[in-house]
């Protein structure tokens, strides 16, 4: 079966809804399920990544007013980012719409920075402005996460700068291109960041279903099992891509959705193994009453030959009594022909 003979779309149907088919699947190269598997999280790298644009747009609007009207003044040189206040500053909203928190404290010690990590973490974004450092969390992406100034002012050739001129840039930039910008920035770390998460999940699957086929029984090589793995988490996947901009926009959670995720290729996984068994039971089955069929005729046409051999045999008997007989009477003939001579009637 070529890959071609199957659109990515049919695939995702056979994964989900045609378990029994897998069987076919895996007599492919596993190279073919690999590749379908990078396109699914590249589609829901790029399901989740709309609704994360969209929720970080809400937020930066509302916070590009915290940056104007809310937070003090500000400098960042050389790297390094210092205030006009020696106090920290919380900065947080929590609506129906916007849950957020901004924290700037560029005196903070290590025991002040795990409090507010426990405290970003809560929200569906987070932000702490440290004086070297910037660390965010979003609910999107598990973890918190910390990058340096150092290494952003390299990345994107920032110099230094005043609140003041943090404003007047932001007011200039084009938003159509900011929003652009920001989805094809997180399309590309969701995606390089899922797919790694998500191939470790497929090998501990292979794990499994390397041994639930040793277990009942079944001769599968180690690709087949992979790609099986690999398509077993297909339904999960596209779940998460719809249960993550669910949960972002609207706050709505499922309690244990990842044990669900985790349970559900499971789930998918045990059963391909257990129908590609019950097919091959199947065949055997068939092949066995085939056999059966197969040795009755040659059983019948073994028969068929030894009474062709036993009428040949009576065959050449006659022929050859017919054949006597007829020496006999010529033999006969032939002294009667003898007792006719001249001397004879003498």
């Amino acid at each position: 079966m070529e890959d071609k003979k199957i659109s990515f779309f049919k695939r995702i149907k056979i994964a989900i809804f045609n378990v029994e088919k897998y069987q076919n699947l895996i007599s492919e190269d596993v190279k073919v399920a690999v590749k379908y598997f990078v396109k699914l999280i590249l589609l829901f790298a790029a399901i989740v990544c709309f609704a994360i644009a969209y929720k970080f747009g809400t937020i930066a609007q509302d916070a590009i007013q915290v940056l104007k009207n809310e937070m003090p003044e500000f400098t960042f040189a050389d790297n390094l980012l210092t205030t006009d206040s020696t106090e920290p500053k919380v900065i947080e909203k929590s609506d129906k719409n916007t849950n957020y928190v901004i924290i700037i404290d560029t005196n903070a010690d290590a025991e002040k920075i795990d409090e507010y990590n426990k405290k970003i973490d809560s929200y569906d974004f987070g932000v702490i402005l440290l004086n070297n450092r910037l660390i965010y969390s979003t609910r999107a992406i598990d973890g918190i996460q910390s990058i340096n100034y150092d290494t952003l002012a390299s990345r994107y050739n920032i110099g230094n700068f005043t609140k003041q001129d943090l404003v007047s840039k932001i007011d200039a930039i084009n938003p159509a291109s900011a929003y652009i910008a920001l989805y094809l920035t997180l399309l590309l770390y969701l995606f390089v960041s899922y797919l790694i998460s998500t191939l470790l999940e497929s090998f501990l699957l292979f794990v499994l279903g390397y041994f639930t086929a040793k277990i009942v029984l079944i001769n599968l090589k180690s690709s087949q099992v992979y790609t099986i793995a690999l398509y077993s988490l297909t339904l999960p996947i596209l779940l998460n891509a719809i249960y993550i901009p669910v949960n972002l926009l609207t706050g709505f959670e499922i309690k244990y959705f990842q044990m669900m995720y985790t349970a559900i290729s499971y789930i998918y996984l045990i059963a391909a193994i257990l129908l590609i068994r019950s097919d091959l039971v199947k065949q055997q089955v068939e092949i066995g009453k085939i056999n059966e069929v197969q040795k009755q005729v040659r059983d019948e046409l073994e028969q068929q030959d030894d009474k062709k051999d036993e009428n040949d045999d009576k065959n050449n008997g006659q022929d050859e009594n017919k054949k006597e007989k007829k020496e006999n009477k010529k033999d006969g003939d032939i002294g009667l022909n003898n007792d006719q001579t001249p001397e004879g009637n003498a």
